[in-house]
């Protein structure tokens, strides 16, 4: 519908998807029908490193080189994230968020918790730089107050012990119950010879520890996709809370030798019909306003190249935040 209103003749393909596998056959579809751009309001989580690298840049290359301009939102996850390097000064084998502090809680971020009702679906996950032996074994583990400690009620403890088809990677799916508590999340080491750098993501849930940087999902972290952080649809236009920050992860996850990302943003917090007045929010609702304005300019200069197109928009975007490109809004706000 956004892309309808930013260009209402531009002739529109909706593909639909669930799987990584799904959105590779759909890049394929498209590229037979001779689409220009594709818009994703998606990101995926614990599939890459989050550096930029693996099946998403794959298929985003293909779909450049065919001559289409990809935007893709960043990821709502700037509050539900927290990253840093495992430590366990006490040696009980769980990581200290700070000093004595073993259970991230879901909070608002004050040091502070939300009591938690029956029903909600809590999915946390990590995720840690070691891709290529998957040597380092991490059990991840939820949480519940019982009002005098915390009870184990949730875990996940995938093997990686370097076999073939092993990843650094542990979600779980949990369904609260009872009467309304504070939950939590603990790491905890199961073997390791060195330090790893982890990313803890509670995508819908904010976290009480939070790290804003590199909160990006992954698909947002590739180079030849253009990446859209959210703002809201007024003036003075202030970035939304929850879109996600770049840089994208360094080699291999690392926690530095990132790229620069988003690369750009755009509006949130508009009315449609689908969502009512000022109903739709998310980056989800930011990417489709720079697809359309996309194909705007491919109107206007229709022999344009999807490197071209994106010039275009971030020479003309106006900037917020830092001077320059920046990791929260990239080149500035969709003009």
């Amino acid at each position: 519908e956004i892309v309808h209103d930013m260009a209402p003749l531009a002739k529109l393909y909706l593909l639909k998807i669930n799987t990584d596998v799904d959105l590779n056959e759909a890049v394929d579809y498209a590229i037979s029908q001779g689409v220009d751009i594709i818009s994703t309001s998606l990101t995926f989580i614990n599939v890459t490193p989050g550096d930029g690298t693996g099946r998403f840049a794959s298929m985003a290359q293909k779909a450049r080189a065919a001559g289409i301009l990809w935007t893709t939102a960043a990821g709502n996850y700037r509050e539900t994230h927290w990253s840093g390097a495992f430590n366990d000064s006490d040696g009980d084998g769980l990581h200290e968020y700070a000093s004595g502090v073993e259970v991230n809680v879901f909070g608002p971020g004050n040091d502070t918790a939300f009591l938690i009702p029956a029903g909600t679906v809590l999915t946390p996950s990590i995720r840690w730089n070691d891709w290529t032996t998957v040597s380092q074994d991490y059990r991840l583990l939820l949480l519940r107050h019982n009002g005098s400690s915390f009870e184990i009620v949730g875990s996940s403890n995938n093997p990686q012990t370097g076999l073939p088809g092993q990843r650094p990677t542990e979600r779980i799916t949990y369904i609260t119950g009872g009467t309304a508590a504070v939950y939590g999340v603990a790491i905890q080491r199961v073997n390791g010879n060195r330090s790893v750098h982890l990313h803890l993501l509670t995508p819908n849930r904010e976290l009480d520890r939070r790290v804003p940087a590199m909160s990006l999902g992954n698909l947002a972290d590739v180079a030849a996709v253009f990446t859209v952080a959210a703002v809201d649809a007024d003036a003075p236009f202030p970035r939304e809370a929850y879109s996600s920050e770049g840089p994208t992860n360094g080699p291999g996850g690392a926690p530095s030798g990132g790229c620069l990302k988003p690369d750009i943003a755009a509006f949130a917090n508009v009315s449609t019909a689908s969502y009512g007045a000022r109903g739709f929010n998310g980056t989800s609702a930011a990417a489709p306003h720079v697809a359309g304005a996309a194909a705007i300019v491919l109107n206007a200069y229709p022999t344009a190249l999807p490197g071209e197109m994106q010039d275009y928009l971030q020479t003309n975007a106006i900037n917020q935040g830092l001077p320059g490109p920046d990791s929260q809004f990239g080149f500035g706000r969709l003009r």
